[in-house]
């Protein structure tokens, strides 16, 4: 397409017509409400990204485990002295066991299911 036929495009409508006051109205009418409807669909999608944004995201044993570990190499790296070390050692063997109880028992949960939905 040239530059000419761009400018005249043969599918553009061009119109002098005059509106009447219920067609202007009916026009502005459908305007405001098409705007009023975009509105509302953008403040959803807003409050869905607030809403997800919220979620917190399930820790599973194996990651908290895992953070302990981190923390472990953190007191490791640092210069603390040797009761210190010893009282930050002691918390994070308390914290393991603690994970690995409530782990064996979701575990144990989980076989209880188990074992009564191939019962039924």
């Amino acid at each position: 397409m040239n530059l000419k036929e761009y400018v005249n495009y043969l599918e553009e409508k061009e119109t002098n017509e005059i509106l009447n006051n219920e067609e202007i109205l009916d026009l502005f009418t459908n305007l405001k409400l098409k705007k009023t409807k975009d509105a509302e669909e953008e403040e959803n999608e807003s409050n869905k990204k607030k809403n997800n944004s919220t979620e917190i995201h399930q820790i599973t044993h194996h990651e908290a485990l895992s953070a302990v570990e981190v923390l472990e190499y953190y007191f490791i790296q640092q210069d603390v002295n040797e009761v210190a070390w010893l009282n930050h050692d002691q918390a994070l063997s308390n914290l393991q066991k603690k994970i690995r109880k409530l782990q064996n028992s979701s575990f144990k949960q989980v076989d209880i299911k188990a074992f009564f939905e191939l019962a039924n």
